[in-house]
């Protein structure tokens, strides 16, 4: 097994790693991919509908730049504040608060009077949405083998393009008949119904190692993942090589920035720049998509 003959030791990650892939693998890879789906969903849903979120607001095109602006500076400000907080409380209590936090705020936006309120509760919305992709990732990777770890967080990432191409038939379906209201309130009503898949998952191992070497809940968790496993109740658990260690300083969001990870971190952030930048926002001129046809029709036919 893991375990080392006289200190009691026991490697948590050659532990997960020698597992095959189960349905505790299964359902966690399902669980992140409903909530990387909804994230998407949530994330995206308001560029598309956009010319009608104005005109039902009795504003101008224009007017919803501050509502984007906003936004993004919600989603900057929570991937700075959303991981430190998994790291501190866990991870599945944190994903809890960032489905709650952005699914009751999109249920909110629902019933705005004017674009100054939409603008408030989509940039507070911004802090919640940043952190559930991240951290729905990271309990996934840190709960799958090596093995397949990398496979499984590409099939994730694929459910977050696919809550963008959604949201898109809420634009071309749904719009019409329930008006601009129906994509906020799907993309409240989604985080809160995946709020009980997360008592399916547990808490992630490098998470309780993390905190403590010696907490028995870790052993608990080992015994019913794998019942054959022999533990005295007195291990001191690890990960790989990295020996937990309780004096060990622990890294915060500025390590991204250190001499390690600086040339990494600029080509994630060019990446994801230049990815973001291919997203199209509506044109200035757009009439909601309700009236888009009409329009088009009025223009096209010969004046009388």
């Amino acid at each position: 097994m893991a375990t080392v003959a006289g200190d009691r030791r026991f490697d948590v990650a050659a532990f997960i790693d020698a597992r095959a892939i189960g349905r505790r693998e299964i359902a966690m890879l399902v669980i992140s991919s409903v909530i990387l789906f909804i994230d998407g969903f949530d994330m995206y849903f308001l560029g598309k509908i956009a010319p009608a979120v104005t005109h039902g607001l009795g504003g101008k095109p224009a007017d919803m730049t501050p509502v984007f602006t906003w936004q993004q500076i919600g989603l900057a400000a929570g991937a700075f504040l959303m991981p430190p907080m998994a790291d501190r409380f866990g991870r599945r209590p944190t994903l809890a608060i960032c489905l709650c936090g952005f699914g009751f705020l999109s249920l909110g936006s629902a019933f705005v009077a004017n674009l100054s309120q939409l603008t408030l509760l989509r940039g507070i919305s911004g802090l919640f949405l940043a952190g559930a992709f991240p951290i729905g990732l990271t309990l996934l990777s840190e709960m799958t083998p090596q093995g397949t770890r990398a496979p499984f967080m590409a099939i994730s990432l694929v459910f977050l393009s696919g809550g963008n191409i959604a949201s898109g038939g809420v634009a071309a379906w749904l719009l019409d008949l329930y008006g601009w209201q129906i994509g906020f309130v799907l993309a409240g009503i989604l985080p809160l119904l995946a709020l009980p898949l997360l008592l399916i998952v547990p808490e992630s191992l490098a998470f309780r190692v993390a905190r403590d070497p010696h907490d028995p809940r870790v052993g608990r968790l080992i015994r019913r993942m794998d019942p054959a496993v022999l533990l005295t109740g007195s291990e001191r658990f690890h990960l790989g090589g990295q020996e937990a260690d309780d004096t060990a300083p622990r890294s915060g969001p500025s390590a991204i920035l250190s001499r390690r990870y600086l040339l990494q971190t600029l080509v994630l952030w060019g990446a994801c720049f230049l990815s973001l930048g291919n997203i199209p926002c509506f044109p200035t001129g757009c009439r909601p998509i309700s009236r888009c046809s009409a329009a088009c029709r009025s223009s096209s036919s010969p004046s009388s």
